[in-house]
């Protein structure tokens, strides 16, 4: 025979919830619009409390459903856990209002704008009373002086005492809009790429010599823009002013650029840094664990430490369930 100890364990507790809204409501179809589920989840996990008990707990007709002389005592014991759980709730409560304050976050502007604002809805309806500060920039904030709380880089951090975590890799390819292809064509190779025009970005963490190093011998006029900003750098590059390296998620966030010659590709890590200090707040702490999951490859391949073509993770999230990923920012 089952322990006593077992079955509270194993007990479905929020059943119990579902069991008084069916009461409360008089019938499952009510109970189940009034909280929004499907009325055979409701007829299911009834039947396993009944199970559990071993007695009936309803019992349904066509006048709706009556309860039995045990459902009669189950529902005066559910209510009274749900009236003895109200101060946990409280205590909760008075924490989430704890969570508050301001959170300062430096990172590099593309991973700001396109990445992580994106995702900074579901950070503000699970901690709404944090307020994040968001510094997109590709110059580097001090965290070490706590200039700012939190950083997200490309570079890796040489301040002595801070902690550092990789987040993740960004994999980097070179892309051209659909227009400038269909105008000029598109090089098939990398000896090809000096007959096309580039469009350039130069600024913090990324190097002023970097197209030397990618492309030795450049002609003079192979640059057609040269930018700072990598929103300007990917905006340039979208409307057909020349081929540029962008990260590969571009095309999770735009249809307007494609993958041109892709046997040229490089890799640049992705890192999160902190002063120790930063621990002793639940804001900051909280902020944390947002960006491991907004840079988690197992829900975003093209952050793995493997390169993924872009095909490739299309296919994955070709479903329509997971365009909400990147509302605000698709073009078909």
């Amino acid at each position: 025979m089952e322990h006593y100890d077992d079955i509270l364990d194993n007990l479905d507790w929020n059943g119990l919830k579902l069991l008084l809204a069916v009461v409360e409501t008089g019938s499952f179809r009510k109970a189940a619009q009034t909280l929004d589920v499907a009325v055979n989840m409701l007829r299911r996990r009834i039947e396993k409390l009944e199970q559990q008990f071993g007695h009936a707990i309803l019992i349904r007709d066509h006048g709706g459903i009556r309860v039995t002389p045990f459902g009669a005592e189950l529902l005066k014991a559910s209510a009274e856990m749900v009236e003895a759980a109200k101060p946990v709730g409280r205590l909760l409560r008075r924490r989430d209002r704890q969570i508050l304050g301001s959170v300062s976050l430096s990172v590099t502007e593309g991973l700001g704008t396109f990445w992580l604002i994106p995702r900074m809805i579901d950070f503000q309806r699970a901690h709404p009373h944090i307020s994040l500060d968001l510094r997109c920039a590709m110059g580097l904030a001090d965290v070490f002086n706590m200039e700012v709380d939190v950083g997200v880089q490309i570079e890796y951090p040489n301040a002595p005492d801070l902690v550092v975590t990789k987040l993740g890799t960004l994999h980097m390819m070179l892309f051209a809009s659909e227009e400038y292809v269909r105008v000029y064509g598109e090089p098939r190779s990398i000896s090809e790429i000096l007959n096309y025009r580039f469009v350039e970005q130069v600024s913090g963490q990324v190097n002023s010599s970097m197209l030397d190093e990618m492309f030795p011998n450049v002609p003079q006029d192979f640059v057609a823009v040269r930018t700072n900003t990598s929103t300007s750098h990917a905006y340039a590059n979208s409307r057909g002013a020349g081929i540029g390296v962008l990260p590969t998620y571009a095309r999770a966030i735009t249809k307007r650029v494609r993958p041109v010659c892709p046997d040229f590709r490089f890799s640049r890590s992705i890192w999160m840094t902190y002063n120790r200090n930063a621990l002793l707040s639940e804001r900051v702490v909280a902020t944390l664990d947002w960006l491991r999951k907004s840079f988690d490859s197992k829900r975003y391949p093209w952050f793995s430490e493997s390169f993924i073509a872009p095909e490739v993770f299309e296919r994955q999230f070709s479903n329509a369930a997971s365009l909400h990923l990147f509302d605000g920012f698709r073009d078909e």
